[in-house]
């Protein structure tokens, strides 16, 4: 059998989340809002090999347990999504989502265990079908590819979340191949995944087990990093549609073509997890740890680092928390032995060490200042023993 080859460079691309053929995206208002667009719509032109992540925890959201009812056979080929209020601790909330799920299969003419929904928004209130009914019927006007996917963000973010879409191309062998991402996340963000809605759409052409097993290590790797304030939720979920167009071999095995669609989808989500800590007003700050015994050691420094607030306080007066950072190792266990630790601060274009063989270093201020210009900067800890690494992702502001 031919094998696929890439060639690992994303390169940004217009289109979004409907970058990739065969896919329509759009949002209309339906009034759960006072004012604006608050129900979206992603629309396949076929089944899709897809694949999900959802908030881990005890308590689900009313949503999630529909598309995981719905995606038992690892396809789909519609994503209805709510902004404004959240299907969560609503009473009969199950039930409403299945009735919305009813009202998209008959405008649509799909199969309604091909339809995934979700929801986000406010808590506490309540939501009506009559609402939903009014956006069903509305929603084929809205979806095109050129700005559906900018309507969908709005209908997501409201007024206080950080939303957008991105695209990428990148290449299997002779074949391009398109990723597009739509998310949504808010000030309360924390692992895993906590209020964060993803969507992305591939034209890979990849098994359903093949793209479940990518999605769940790549969503593992970046977006389980996320840690702003330490808050989560149980409608938190990430979606994959893949429909197959770009005409590479199908990936069925966990093969060097599996890896390499494997990488890409990381390095995209990655890119989404700096978008989010970088959204708005936000001074974004990642963790990166090198050198670990294992990796669950790394993951678990990387996202406490970034979520202790003496250490953010810190770099808003120009410095690092070098005791912080250390206390961190020891209370993980990460390290008894700190003199092969190595602390730096860095960004894209400079790079300081303030704590070396056993030492702290004096922190030069002209050159934190220079740091703490950047839109994110990151804490580098290697630790010296072994060759495990993970990145996790906050804000300082």
């Amino acid at each position: 059998m031919r094998k696929n080859g890439v060639n690992r460079k994303l390169t940004p691309i217009d289109g979004g989340i409907c970058a990739p053929d065969g896919f329509l995206a759009g949002a209309c208002a339906c009034g759960i809002r006072a004012q604006g667009e608050d129900l979206a719509l992603l629309l396949a032109d076929c089944r899709c090999a897809t694949a999900a992540v959802y908030a881990e925890g005890d308590c689900c959201g009313a949503p999630s347990m529909i598309s995981k009812k719905h995606l038992r056979d690892g396809y789909a080929r519609a994503i209805v999504v709510n902004g404004g209020v959240a299907n969560l601790f609503v009473e009969g909330g199950e039930k409403l989502a299945d009735k919305v799920c009813n009202l998209v299969e008959k405008r649509f003419v799909i199969r309604k265990e091909d339809i995934l929904i979700a929801s986000t928004g406010e808590v506490g209130k309540p939501l009506f079908l009559e609402n939903f009914e009014r956006g069903v019927q509305a929603l084929p006007a809205c979806l095109n590819r050129e700005d559906g996917g900018e309507k969908a963000v709005r209908a997501l973010t409201g007024v206080d979340g950080i939303g957008n879409q991105l695209s990428y191309l990148f290449e299997l062998g002779a074949f391009p191949c398109k990723i597009g991402v739509l998310f949504k996340a808010t000030a309360h963000v924390c692992p895993n995944m906590a209020t964060t809605i993803i969507f992305l759409t591939t034209d890979v052409n990849i098994s359903p087990e093949m793209l479940q097993k990518a999605f769940s290590a790549a969503v593992r790797e970046t977006l389980n990093g996320l840690n702003i304030d330490g808050v989560s939720s149980p409608n938190d979920v990430a979606f994959i549609m893949a429909n197959g167009k770009a005409g590479n071999c199908k990936i069925e095995y966990a093969d060097t073509e599996y890896k390499k669609f494997a990488d890409a989808l990381q390095l995209v989500l990655t890119k989404v997890c700096k978008a989010i800590i970088t959204g708005g007003d936000r001074k974004g700050l990642s963790c990166q740890v090198l050198g670990a015994k294992s990796k669950q050691v790394a993951r678990e420094l990387a996202k406490k680092i970034v979520g202790v607030s003496a250490i953010k306080k810190s770099l808003l007066k120009e410095r690092v928390d070098t005791d912080g950072v250390l206390y961190a190792l020891t209370e993980l266990n990460a390290k008894k032995d700190l003199s092969a630790v190595k602390i730096a601060v860095k960004t894209a274009q400079a790079r300081l060490v303030v704590f070396e063989d056993g030492k702290k270093f004096p922190q030069n201020v002209a050159m934190m200042q220079e740091l703490l210009s950047e839109k994110e900067i990151t804490i580098e800890i290697d630790l010296g023993e072994g060759n495990f690494r993970s990145l996790a992702f906050g804000c300082i502001d």
